[in-house]
């Protein structure tokens, strides 16, 4: 018989201490840990050791990691998502079985994945767990047998990095410029993804929207940017401005119930409003997440079911040149960057760090802005 696990939250017992109790135990199971905006990570685990991971964070996905290190083109990934979905074969075993990665290659990517996603959940300030524990580990997973001890101790150490970080990048909307006169770039000396960055930097696009071009986590972003700052190539200053943070505060239980009606009234872009709104005055309000993001769905759903079907193809309606005169959110930026008059628009959804609410809300905003138009067959 096995017990009941254990259920918690982050605040009451720490991550390493519920990482220490797993490891100490010896147990097998999975680890299940949800944020309040709901982003949901799980790590898999076979006698107190890492087995695997997976995360509802898409750029945490492994087609999305492998992109950022230059291991498969989008095309690639487009290609096996599609296989995928129509098999429902994990990705891993489609990138074998086609050549395009090498056993060991998946092995390192998928143990670099189950890292990135424990030592962001360091990071996280609050969250629930709830620890399932089970008689064996789902056999078909590609083992990577990580240590707990080594994860704690890294973990750690990533808070204190990212402390460190914050001083010199207080946020993703950071905007990056490259030093007037900067030293000597010497490759050799900075990760790719660091010479991947200075190469995006424009003194326009902020850190968040440099992090979707490039498939990379916020982290990853502004530890690259660190390193160009500390070696002097890059300055930064300039936060900015969301295009929601215009919107004022108003009386809370009132605004409520009119988003609630909104809503109720298939009124989705005035409930969007609403909750939009709300989220300025209680940014960590979970409640009011998850109901934009609801209402976001439901919106593009009934727009795309009416407006554009999903094999319709995309393209952009003015020329790229003028994107930039356009005020963009960084996911707008990024799906108006993907859309080239040839893939259609589930394509480019596979291959998207975005999550599918978030991507369709993006395109239907540059729908509207008429930045983009249906491609006439």
């Amino acid at each position: 018989m096995h017990d009941a696990g254990l259920t918690g939250s982050l605040q009451a017992m720490s991550l390493p201490d519920v990482l220490q109790w797993i490891q100490q135990g010896g147990k097998t199971g999975i680890l299940h840990v949800r944020s309040p905006a709901g982003v949901l990570k799980r790590v898999f685990v076979k006698e107190g050791a890492v087995w695997s991971s997976s995360s509802s964070e898409p750029r945490e996905h492994l087609g999305q990691i492998m992109i950022c290190r230059g291991m498969i083109t989008e095309s690639q990934l487009q290609k096996a998502m599609e296989e995928h979905r129509l098999t429902g074969e994990r990705l891993g075993q489609i990138l074998l079985r086609d050549r395009i990665v090498e056993r060991p290659a998946l092995v390192k990517t998928l143990r670099l994945k189950a890292q990135e996603t424990l030592f962001s959940l360091f990071l996280w300030p609050e969250g629930d767990f709830h620890f399932e524990d089970r008689e064996g580990i789902d056999e078909s997973l590609v083992p990577i047998s990580l240590s707990l001890q080594s994860i704690v101790m890294e973990g750690v150490k990533r808070v204190d990095e990212w402390a460190r970080i914050r001083k010199v990048i207080p946020s993703g909307r950071w905007i990056p410029e490259k030093a007037p006169v900067p030293p000597v770039l010497q490759e050799s000396l900075l990760p790719a993804l660091a010479l991947s960055a200075y190469a995006a930097v424009d003194g326009e696009m902020c850190l968040d929207e440099i992090a979707l071009h490039l498939h990379a986590t916020e982290f990853e972003m502004a530890r690259a940017f660190y390193e160009l700052a500390a070696k002097r190539l890059i300055k930064g200053g300039r936060i900015k401005p969301s295009p929601e943070d215009e919107m004022a505060s108003t009386v809370h239980d009132l605004m409520v119930s009119m988003a609630e009606a909104a809503f109720k009234g298939e009124r989705y872009a005035e409930a969007e409003t609403y909750y939009q709104y709300l989220l300025r005055n209680r940014p960590s309000d979970a409640g009011i997440i998850r109901a934009l993001e609801e209402t976001r769905e439901a919106s593009s759903w009934k727009f795309f079911r009416e407006t554009v079907p999903p094999n319709a193809v995309l393209q952009l309606a003015v020329p790229v040149s003028r994107l930039m005169d356009y005020p963009l959110t960084p996911e707008e930026g990024y799906m108006a960057s993907r859309i080239d008059g040839a893939w259609t628009l589930s394509a480019i959804l596979q291959v998207s760090p975005l999550s599918e609410s978030e991507a369709l809300h993006a395109v239907r905003r540059l729908l509207e802005k008429e930045l983009i138009r249906v491609k006439r067959r």
